[in-house]
């Protein structure tokens, strides 16, 4: 497969500089023996939700950046009232009012709207996803969405919620490989505009 020049040089750097060298754990046959991680379960963070081949990693939060401006098409997909409550819970820094910083979790979290609620049901009924699409869909949100918010395939947020899918799934490997390559592509296209 061809790999950007930009994109070749980013892996080399990990594959060499061994405070980088953890984003090659996707490459590795195995997490747990990798040198450059602390072993689990130190590492890893427990999964905060999870269904067949989608996880949603604690202490994460990216989903918790709310900012209207880096959410398009919000109108389309949430009702009057929805909407009216999305953008109360924005704080002036675009972070959801109910997010904890510090901690990187929900202070509502039991009680969170429907709007935050990563789930089948859910995501049909805001986007028209069949249960069927949903891990692979939800997936690829959480991807973008971490690498909008922490900056780029590097971040410890992205680099924990790929391993954190493939360790529940394995046979994912490829397909994550492959979305990560295709984000970092995105950002050198980005960086060359």
């Amino acid at each position: 497969m061809f790999i950007h020049s930009a994109l070749y040089r980013r892996t080399h750097l990990a594959s060499t500089h061994p405070v980088c060298r953890r984003v090659l754990v996707l490459s590795d046959k195995s997490f747990e023996n990798s040198p450059a991680l602390p072993t689990p379960p130190s590492y890893f963070p427990p999964v905060h939700r999870s269904t067949a081949r989608w996880v949603c990693v604690q202490g994460c939060g990216a989903c918790c950046r709310l900012a209207p401006v880096e959410r398009p098409g919000l109108e389309e997909w949430l009702s009057t009232d929805e909407l009216e409550q999305y953008h109360s819970m924005v704080l002036p820094d675009g972070w959801c009012r109910h997010f904890d910083q510090d901690a990187r979790t929900c202070t509502i979290f039991e009680r969170r709207p429907r709007f935050c609620r990563a789930e089948p049901a859910v995501f049909r009924d805001l986007y028209g996803v069949g249960e069927e699409d949903f891990d692979e869909f939800a997936r690829e949100c959480c991807m973008e969405q971490i690498v909008d918010v922490y900056g780029g395939v590097l971040s410890d947020e992205m680099i924990r919620f790929a391993q954190a899918i493939v360790r529940r799934d394995p046979s994912l490997r490829p397909e994550i490989e492959n979305m990560l390559q295709q984000l970092a592509q995105e950002a050198v296209d980005e960086e060359e505009r």
